[in-house]
């Protein structure tokens, strides 16, 4: 898998979909070439292990899609969030366990934020929460059973939202 995204990076590549469902979340044993990819404009990844970045710089990167993603760090994807300057996309579907409680997402450049939580049975950690900064906000989609708190700061200019979730109001 490294080899294939090392290769990309170095033909400058601008769109990279990357699934690896069989991995068994093992995380991507070096990427730092991922996460420095300059010309990288739209990035997919489906259903692998993240570390966290040490140094991510995405300067090109408007579209971030990620797909049953797990995380060592808590913060990672919020790292690499921030260091995207153009992002205008950011979908988000979600694994149980992806190790991600807090989710802060703080873009000037965001216009679609996409967050799918669904939900499993199995679920059992603490609350999750999510926290959307994104005063360009054009569309907004959430379909989520299981995380407890959504907060929208910079009140943002959302001309669609499709939200699906279960308050719990006791």
């Amino acid at each position: 898998l490294n080899r294939w995204v090392d290769t990309a990076a170095r033909l400058k590549v601008e769109h990279l979909d990357v699934s690896d469902i069989l991995s068994e979340w093992d995380p991507m044993m070096n990427p730092t070439v991922l996460y420095t990819c300059s010309n990288l404009v739209s990035l997919r990844l489906v259903g692998m292990g993240l570390p966290n970045p040490e140094r991510v710089s995405l300067p090109s990167l408007k579209t971030l899609v990620l797909i049953l993603i797990e995380f060592t760090n808590k913060w990672a994807l919020e790292n690499l969030i921030s260091k995207c300057p153009v992002l205008e996309n950011f979908c988000f579907e979600r694994s149980y366990d992806d190790g991600i409680p807090i989710l802060r997402v703080h873009s000037k450049s965001l216009l679609t934020f996409m967050h799918d939580a669904g939900y499993h049975e199995d679920y059992d950690e603490e609350d999750r929460f999510v926290e959307i900064d994104a005063p360009m906000l054009k569309y907004l989609k959430i379909s989520d059973d299981r995380t407890s708190s959504f907060i929208i700061k910079s009140p943002p200019s959302v001309v669609e939202a499709n939200i699906n979730t279960v308050f719990n109001l006791t």
